[in-house]
């Protein structure tokens, strides 16, 4: 098996959800009968290929002709491999495909693929002329996005924000810290290594150049790794003593012990997750802090009333299963595993979600329903009809968060209020 058949396998998996795309560089990679040199290889052209998927497949277009073949993805994994793997030119490539082409039976026609690859292997394609008036081809070929993606994208928000949103997302993210109250002392100084933002109230960057996990509060777990957009949620919340809370579904094993922290085990924090591997994730943080008001459980939607009582809850934060595309900053592979007819199916998903966390929410308490996503079918649409057929409930706040502006993930959340019975 070849170099490009390796890269090629990793690029499949992830495509098909067997894992996710940090999982394949980070860990399968490693499992591989591979040496060092040719780990290298693989791992320049897997993120590259994650990175550059569809412009890379509209490079190679002259040489196939069903953009969804197998074939072409092979194709896709050589250019990048001819392009940004060190160590690594045309010749070699070619030569790996030509082993490949034997082994496999593809028809690809190497005279060709050479000629080509020799052409734009260190000259990228430029984008032709006929684009440069259409703002969702341009974009989509020069950030490598699906069309479908920024023509949405552009009818919900228009031009400037879609742009800085799609190209931010193409920058590198900020490790964002949050402070574990718990654990800091009073002489405890947070000192240059980080810095304030205004996104939360415990959330920091963290600036500093040496790795996070030398740093020292790090260590004693006094700080920790965690999303700025869930801190968010943690103070929208609002957690106040002797509340009982409730989240369901999201990975959210950070945010339930977040919670337990500012509430310092005075509130009861419930959390149901359909993962086995999401709950044994929260219970082991859970361990690792010192917490008791958290638990967590294994259920599933309609399940979630066998572990906790309608009408009961004084908070109630809801994430469904979503499009997840405000998190493609920090997980690119978004981009090719997503599909656009998995949507309708989503929000149908969705409805139901918000309806059932309603019913725990007591009267005068709060429901939180929040998804990282910019898509509006996925959050205005569905708080909106909510509201339209739940009239015990009322709006006080919503908010979609572009990812440029606070250099994190997208994502919307709307706060709701149940009202009192005698309302």
């Amino acid at each position: 098996m070849t170099v490009i058949d390796q890269a090629y396998q990793l690029l499949l998996d992830v495509k098909e959800k067997k894992y996710s795309f940090s999982y394949a560089l980070n860990k399968k990679i490693g499992t591989l009968n591979m040496d060092s040199m040719d780990m290298v290889i693989v791992k320049d052209t897997l993120k590259s290929v994650i990175n550059r998927y569809y412009f890379l497949k509209y490079e190679i277009s002259s040489l196939v002709e069903n953009q969804d073949s197998k074939e072409a993805d092979v194709l896709v994994v050589s250019l990048a491999m001819a392009r940004y793997a060190r160590n690594v030119v045309v010749k070699d490539v070619i030569d790996f495909l030509s082993k490949s082409n034997e082994e496999n039976n593809y028809a690809f026609d190497i005279s060709k693929v050479e000629e080509l690859f020799n052409s734009i292997a260190k000259n990228p394609t430029a984008i032709p002329e006929k684009y440069e008036k259409n703002f969702v081809k341009k974009v989509a070929l020069l950030y490598s996005y699906p069309e479908w993606i920024v023509g949405m994208m552009k009818k919900h928000f228009g031009t400037k924000n879609t742009f800085k949103t799609i190209s931010s997302s193409r920058k590198s993210a900020p490790i964002n810290i949050c402070i574990n109250e718990l654990r800091l002392d009073k002489g405890d100084e947070l000192g240059d290594a980080f810095q304030k933002t205004d996104i939360a109230s415990t959330s920091y960057e963290y600036v500093a150049k040496n790795p996070i996990v030398d740093n020292p509060l790090f260590k004693q777990k006094k700080v920790f790794v965690m999303d700025q957009m869930e801190q968010l949620l943690c103070d929208e919340l609002e957690i106040e003593q002797g509340d009982d809370v409730l989240i369901i579904g999201g990975s959210h094993s950070h945010l339930t012990n977040l919670i337990a922290m500012k509430a310092f085990d005075l509130a009861k924090i419930n959390y149901a997750t359909e993962s086995e591997d999401i709950y044994l994730s929260a219970n082991k943080m859970t361990n690792q802090f010192g917490i008791k008001s958290a638990k967590s459980f294994v259920s599933t939607l309609d399940l979630v009333c066998t572990h906790m009582a309608y009408d009961k809850s004084d908070k109630v934060l809801v994430t469904p299963p979503n499009s997840e595309l405000g998190l493609i900053r920090q997980r690119p592979e978004i981009l090719i595993t997503f599909k656009q007819n998995e949507l309708d199916g989503l929000i149908e998903n969705q409805k139901k979600y918000i309806v059932e966390a309603s019913k725990f929410v007591k009267p005068e308490g709060i429901l939180v329903y929040s998804v990282p996503t910019l898509n509006i079918k996925e959050s205005f649409n569905i708080v909106n009809d909510f509201i339209a057929t739940n009239e015990e409930f009322e709006l006080l706040e919503e908010n979609l968060i572009f990812p440029y502006v606070n250099k994190t993930n997208g994502m919307y959340y709307a706060k709701l209020r149940r009202k009192g019975v005698e309302e």
